[in-house]
């Protein structure tokens, strides 16, 4: 039996989706998940608590497969790219062999940037440049937000998630590495085919729909058979509020993800890789 790779954002990682209950257990004040930044030990050991009840528990489970999850909260769709291939990159041969990577693709205006205080890549998003933060990481990188995020096109969005979903399927199919992809987020873009042209002196243009393997891709729109391009998960449950983790927060809660989970796990036992 294979073991299952995980990689996404939060809406893979589950986000606040256990925070009420891991509070409780723990005779703990409610406090907000988001605001919690200033109790790091505590915030690190929820992170590995909701790995329990998460999108990758629950299919593993229902699979009957161990589990890598590399998912994370905020992540970019060049960070899911980068970490999965380095990962694996530390296996050896026919051990990558023995492994189905299931990727959650996220919103395609976040950005991968080395930040030199930390020493360290950071996910970066619009949100971050208005953001009220102590974090000097993020502070000495406003103007690269600024420019790279704010200052972005469409185009330039699109182009960078191609560019991610290209390589690591790429990785992936060179090292005979079986895997499954699927929109977690689509930022309300779909059906765009071209990108391009990429110079003065060619009209050029690169095909989304023809720089994928559909088949390996799980299809939210039954009708759309390019899910590269297509509709994300979020859009299932977008005007679901009790499928929200709470009133206050869209990201998928239980009825969200007992919903999808057989789903997904289904698609996966009928590409017969495990």
């Amino acid at each position: 039996m294979k073991k299952l790779v995980f990689n996404g954002c939060s809406f893979m990682a589950g986000d606040e989706l256990v925070w009420d209950r891991y509070q409780k257990e723990h005779n703990r004040e409610p406090n907000g998940y988001h605001t919690s930044g200033n109790d790091i030990v505590f915030r690190l050991e929820y992170l590995n608590y909701r790995k329990q009840f998460n999108l990758p528990a629950i299919i593993s489970n229902i699979l009957g497969c161990d589990r890598i999850d590399m998912s994370h909260d905020g992540k970019s769709n060049e960070s899911i790219t980068i970490e999965t291939i380095a990962y694996l990159n530390g296996l050896t041969k026919e051990e990558r062999k023995n492994h189905h990577v299931i990727i959650g693709w996220t919103c395609i205006s976040r950005i991968l940037k080395y930040s030199p205080t930390q020493k360290i890549f950071l996910n970066l998003t619009a949100q971050h440049y208005s953001e009220h933060t102590e974090d000097p990481a993020k502070t000495e990188l406003k103007e690269h937000i600024k420019a790279q995020i704010l200052g972005g096109d469409d185009q330039d969005f699109i182009l960078d998630y191609i560019r991610n979903v290209m390589l690591l399927e790429n990785y992936l199919i060179s090292n005979n590495i079986t895997y499954t992809f699927y929109r977690a987020l689509d930022d309300g873009l779909y059906k765009f085919k071209n990108i391009g042209p990429f110079d003065h002196f060619s009209n050029v243009k690169l095909n989304v729909e023809r720089c994928t393997n559909h088949t390996n891709w799980y299809k939210f729109n039954e009708h759309n058979i390019t899910p590269i391009n297509g509709l994300g998960w979020n859009m299932l449950f977008f005007n679901k509020s009790d499928h929200w983790v709470n009133h206050l927060n869209s990201h998928p809660g239980f009825l969200a993800i007992n919903d999808f989970s057989p789903r997904l796990a289904d698609f996966v036992k009928k590409q017969n890789v495990l």
